[in-house]
This record gives C-alpha cells, sequence and structure tokens, in this order.
C-alpha cells in the first residue's frame, strides 16, 4: 500500500467515527465564493436574500425557546417551593 493510500484509509475512519478532520466533518459549512467579480456579487445577494427570508422563522424559533425554557423554568420553581413547603411542614412540631 502506498503512503497515499494509508492517509485516504486514516481519513475514512477519521470520517467514519464522526470526528473533525480537517473540514471534512462538516456537512452544511459555507459555499466558497467565485473568483469572477460578476458571479460573487450575484452568489452574495442570492445568499443576502436567503438570510433575509429565514430571518422571520429563526428569531420566531429563538422567542419560542426562549418562551419555553422561561415556562420550564416558572414550572421548576413552583415545584421546588411546594417540595421545600412540604418538608418544613413535615419538621413543624405539633402545637397543643
Amino acid at each position: 500500500m502506498t503512503c497515499s493510500g494509508d492517509r485516504e484509509n486514516a481519513l475514512l475512519r477519521y470520517r467514519q467515527k464522526g470526528t473533525f478532520f480537517g473540514g471534512a466533518g462538516y456537512l452544511d459549512m459555507p459555499k466558497s465564493l467565485p473568483n469572477d467579480p460578476q458571479e460573487r456579487r450575484i452568489a452574495l445577494a442570492k445568499r443576502r436574500e436567503e438570510q433575509a427570508a429565514d430571518a422571520p422563522k429563526a428569531m420566531a424559533e429563538y422567542l419560542a425557546a426562549q418562551r419555553a425554557a422561561l415556562a420550564r423554568m416558572h414550572e421548576l420553581r413552583a415545584m421546588r417551593l411546594a417540595r421545600e413547603a412540604a418538608a418544613a411542614a413535615s419538621k413543624e412540631p405539633a402545637r397543643h
């Protein structure tokens, strides 16, 4: 086996394990821009349009996740306060 064959096998093993190896593991990496200035402007404009179209959806998802986290935090706080109140009530001596 040649040295380049060993390197290719090593690369395949790294990719199969799902580890990072020089950017090979990223599937959604941004594509490089073309060198031609006109094509570059077109690609940048298209990318900006896609980002502008995705922005409202992304913001809605972000706010929904934030609201869900806040609701869960309130729920957990209420559960903790109830648990602490029950523990305090069980420790109080009975008054006669």
